[in-house]
């Protein structure tokens, strides 16, 4: 099943594990920053064998991203997901591949990312938080 966006997944807007985890981490993530942020939405999302992230930006409630993996099915035993977040800086392209628990923070609204297709017999839950700037006056949803 495909979202609003086009993307097979399945997602719980402002999970409350995930708001929580959220506001947990506002300090860390400033620090990171290097500017006060606060938390703007997050989704808990499930990713099902042939999901695919096409390259984008986020939408302005996205100034800073954190995908954080969870869980995954995969034919492996390692805790590590072949899924690679692909960064698409002005450097070139970085691939991430995560392991369950860890966790990315980049600028969803300044570099283009994706992932491609999921492997058959694969799927990933992850954690999607996004923050904006603490002065940010627009809708955080």
């Amino acid at each position: 099943k495909q979202d609003a966006a086009g993307i097979r997944r399945q997602i719980i807007h402002d999970d409350p594990i995930a708001r929580r985890l959220q506001f947990a981490l506002v300090s860390f993530i400033s620090g990171l920053a290097g500017q006060s942020v606060k938390p703007s939405f997050s989704y808990a999302t499930r990713y099902p064998e042939g999901a695919e992230l096409k390259r984008h930006i986020d939408r302005e409630q996205c100034e800073w991203t954190v995908s954080l993996l969870l869980d995954h099915g995969s034919s492996g035993a390692s805790n590590r997901l072949d899924w690679p977040l692909l960064l698409h800086a002005p450097a070139g392209d970085m691939a991430i591949i995560q392991s369950i628990g860890e966790g990315v923070l980049f600028c969803g609204r300044q570099i283009p990312h994706s992932r491609p297709l999921l492997a058959d017999g694969q799927w990933a839950q992850m954690a999607l938080l996004c923050y904006v700037p603490a002065g940010f006056t627009g809708p955080l949803l």
